[in-house]
């Protein structure tokens, strides 16, 4: 004997199965998107990180090539008794994106990695070319010349 409660059940447990089924297949796609040529990774961690580019005063002038995701460091020698701090000035095109630490201060009674030197830190988050420009002045006199200055093009594949 059927009650009236077993047809709502059925119909229940039917819709559960399906709603499991749906959830399935769409972890199935999501995760089949995240595929890339050498399997499957997470979006915000690329499978190949290149290690990174690391650029000084020597590359004023020239061009830097890095591919997309990787790091830049740039390198400035920095006077530790003047006044003169480095001013960074990256291009139009927005390829490079700089670190939230840029310049990269050392903290009273810390260890520097590269004692005088102030360090850029910049992200390719795209492809194309952008120029970065630095200039070493007295950040108190705006309109006096840079006793320095360091331009080169970053191009990103």
């Amino acid at each position: 004997m059927h009650t009236v409660d077993e047809p709502r059940r059925s119909m229940r447990a039917a819709r559960v199965r399906r709603l499991r089924g749906l959830a399935v297949a769409a972890a199935a796609v999501a995760l089949a998107g995240c595929a890339g040529p050498r399997g499957p990774y997470w979006p915000i961690i690329p499978p190949d990180i290149p290690p990174p580019r690391v650029v000084g005063a020597a590359a004023d002038g020239s061009t830097v090539a890095i591919v997309r995701t990787q790091w830049l460091l740039v390198q400035l020698p920095v006077e530790r008794d003047s006044i003169n701090r480095w001013f960074s000035d990256i291009g139009k095109d927005r390829v490079l994106y700089p670190s939230g630490d840029t310049p990269r201060s050392i903290a009273p009674g810390g260890s520097d990695p590269a004692p005088g030197n102030a360090i850029y830190t910049f992200r390719a988050e795209g492809t194309g070319t952008t120029s970065l420009r630095f200039v070493y002045r007295n950040p108190e006199s705006s309109q006096s010349p840079p006793v320095k200055t360091v331009a080169f093009d970053v191009v990103a594949r």
